[in-house]
């Protein structure tokens, strides 16, 4: 969403009758929402499935809601708090007799004794268990990946438990929709709008165990050309091979719940894990690629192979607005540029002392 406030404060400004801070800067600035919700639309009727006031705030005391305006939900095993920085999901079984007799502290065992239960959780603690029912439900998610970030994991037979309510099949890992809004109540600034740049609901998947292989080449400029990697905007390629196993990427697979996507382009994270650093794991991101195209797929080897592509396919597939703009900066002539396509993830970083170069005449032909 917007925010009219940025992450650095340039000071103090002044007019011809006051001197005052950076307007532009600040949690008192922002124009967003203080009283608001997301909601859910099942059966024909809305359902709150998150709710924030001014006093909601994030798990390090940081605003819900940033100088990028960026807000992310994740629907999902919510974990008792006491257990967060520990807590790793070790394995499943039908009955306790299974569980170890000792374990490794933080690791957490799931029993069910089938599919319709919803379980409970055994967690080693120092030198016994502890225990939990599992609660799933939708909650304020961080952009960064952690060893407990909610994925699906199951794309043909996603687990599930039946209702104590109603007897409905609930599922684990994510939850069905036919609609989502955002209701506001209060806003932060008198007289502000409610600025909505993207809602954007999204099926999250762990592909780790399908992943056979993958290849990314990072273009940096052609070489030809020039020997600097300046100046040029180039898309990287790449591609990856799934072993599918249980044919969730055949559109065919009616049990699949992704046979109505796969041709779409898809977005592949690529993350290397850095495991048991002093007990936490870090996620270190390698490259965000799309897929291009239709999969290839093997029948015989379950082998399925897609050509992947970054964001710069983007580009290529929208029209730049015509545009006429006098003494322009470049930063904000390729803001206006990205604004228009409703590109609103990044940001400009210059050395200190560097003058934006300015454009006389910035204009664009339609």
């Amino acid at each position: 969403m917007q925010t009219n406030v940025g992450t650095f404060d340039l000071g103090t400004f002044s007019n011809s009758s006051k001197t005052f801070s950076d307007p532009f800067y600040g949690n008192s600035n922002k124009t967003t929402p203080v009283r608001w919700k997301v909601q859910s639309l099942k059966s024909n009727n809305w359902v709150d499935i998150i709710s924030f006031n001014q006093s909601s705030t994030r798990r390090n005391g940081e605003p819900v809601i940033g100088a990028d305006g960026y807000v992310e939900l994740s629907y999902g095993l919510v974990i008792p708090e006491k257990y967060r920085d520990i807590f790793v999901f070790a394995e499943s079984y039908s009955s306790t007799s299974w569980l170890p007799e000792e374990s490794v502290n933080g690791y957490a065992y799931f029993i069910s004794a089938n599919s319709n239960d919803i379980g409970t959780y055994y967690i080693w603690i120092d030198d016994r268990y502890e225990q939990f029912t599992p609660t799933y439900a939708w909650q304020l998610e961080d952009e960064t990946i952690t060893r407990i970030t909610n994925f699906v994991t199951d794309l043909t037979n996603p687990p599930s438990y039946k209702s104590t309510t109603d007897s409905s099949t609930m599922y684990r890992e994510f939850d069905y929709t036919n609609g989502i809004r955002v209701v506001v109540d209060t806003m932060n600034k008198v007289d502000a709008t409610f600025d909505l740049i993207e809602l954007s609901p999204r099926l999250s998947v762990n592909l780790s165990d399908k992943t056979a292989n993958y290849n990314i080449t990072k273009m940096a400029s052609d070489l030809g050309v020039t020997g600097l990697p300046v100046s040029q905007l180039l898309a990287s390629t790449g591609s990856v091979s799934l072993f599918d196993f249980d044919d969730a990427f055949q559109s065919n697979n009616t049990n699949s719940i992704i046979k109505d996507y796969i041709s779409r382009h898809i977005q592949f994270k690529f993350y290397e894990v850095v495991v048991d650093i002093d007990g936490y794991d870090y996620y270190v991101p390698i490259k965000t690629m799309y897929s291009e195209g239709f999969p290839s797929i093997d029948n015989s080897t379950k082998r399925v192979d897609l050509t992947l592509r970054d964001f710069y396919f983007y580009f290529e597939s929208i029209m730049a607005p015509q545009i006429l703009s006098t003494n322009t900066s470049l930063s904000s002539a390729v803001s206006l540029l990205l604004d228009s396509i409703g590109f609103s993830n990044y940001s400009f970083k210059r050395v200190d002392g560097e003058k934006d170069l300015i454009i006389p005449f910035f204009f664009i032909q339609a």
